[in-house]
């Protein structure tokens, strides 16, 4: 297989060709686990490569993976793990009901939009999807999620997650919402290209609150830390401590409210590159990058800063109930004050 394909982003790709990064038969499981592009079947024909072709090896007990003695058992469980819930999602059962969930390319950020109608078997609730495709015409269908779940809303739910390929389903992940693989629970340590003040891209649902600037379900933001650029990273790997929700950076994007946040974003093996046009509000992301790369006085930021948001009253980013001495410490007037408190 090619392995560097395995990774999410292209951008990481070609940094690991280049540098002939060697991944172990461990962080290739957990690759094929994390792909968005693979569909089931793949996946399980690229697991069943990493048991006949790969290297055995120990997988170490993590706060959310057990131990095993061979990561060809952990992977081997995986592969069952699928067979095992498409037999069971498929399969008609008292007191479950089929409905299904679309995310649509104008509206990624805000992410799916539930059904209103049930289904008693799961050969029903697949027409009702590809009648949905059929009647897409202008291929604002960007994600379906199809679920099997108990009668009660916050029961145990199995669902299927479909990309769309020429109007069809094309799945790409099965879980239940009562377990998770042990896969899911690995941490990363993958080489990257990006540098602080890279202005990158990620999935808009791994950012709380933001714009979506990029077609496709993507937000750009202003990378200021990545997790793995601390150097005893891989260290507090081999200890176990990590999963893979720590598989993260710190940035800078544009909120709802368009103001600049500041937070964690998630799952970077899927940043990339931003090389489009900024609009808006998120103009400013570019000047905070070549100000975190020493391109630009802070002279000439700000005057940016002024210009982009003039005439904007920035109430919305002092809710957070600070006090007036700390106001009065970050710089502000009484009459700035009264003003954000009023």
């Amino acid at each position: 297989m090619d392995i560097y394909n395995l990774i999410n982003s292209k951008a990481i790709q070609e940094h690991c060709k280049k540098i002939k990064h060697q991944f172990n038969t461990e962080e290739l499981a957990v690759l094929i686990y994390r792909n968005k592009r693979m569909s089931i079947d793949e996946k399980i024909t690229a697991y069943q490569e990493l048991i006949s072709d790969y290297p055995d090896m120990e997988v170490i007990e993590r706060m959310n993976c057990k131990h095993y003695d061979s990561v060809k058992d952990m992977i081997q469980e995986e592969i069952q793990r699928i067979k095992d819930l498409r037999k069971e999602i498929q399969t008609e059962s008292e007191n479950m009901i089929y409905t299904y969930e679309i995310c649509y390319r104008n509206s990624y950020s805000h992410g799916f939009e539930e059904s209103e109608n049930f289904y008693k078997n799961y050969d029903d609730v697949c027409m009702a999807l590809y009648q949905e495709l059929k009647e897409d015409t202008d291929n604002e269908i960007l994600k379906i999620q199809l679920i099997k779940r108990t009668l009660e809303r916050n029961g145990i739910r199995i669902i299927e997650k479909y990309n769309i390929e020429n109007k069809q389903l094309e799945l790409i992940n099965i879980y239940s919402t009562n377990e998770y693989p042990e896969t899911d629970g690995i941490c990363l340590n993958i080489p990257t290209p990006f540098k602080k003040g890279d202005l990158l891209t990620a999935p808009s649902r791994t950012i709380f609150n933001a714009e979506t600037d990029v077609e496709g379900g993507k937000t750009v933001f202003v990378l200021e830390w990545l997790c793995n650029w601390n150097e005893d990273f891989q260290k507090i790997l081999d200890k176990g401590s990590h999963d893979s929700s720590d598989m993260n950076g710190c940035g800078y994007y544009i909120s709802n409210y368009g103001e600049v946040y500041y937070d964690h974003i998630f799952d970077y093996d899927s940043f990339e590159y931003f090389e489009g046009e900024l609009k808006g509000n998120a103009r400013i992301l570019k000047a905070m990058g070549n100000l975190m790369k020493n391109k630009i006085s802070f002279n000439l930021f700000f005057d940016t800063y002024k210009y982009i948001f003039a005439d904007k009253v920035c109430k919305e980013a002092f809710d957070y109930g600070y006090t007036d001495e700390g106001l009065r410490l970050a710089g502000l007037s009484e009459e700035d004050i009264k003003r954000i408190k009023g």
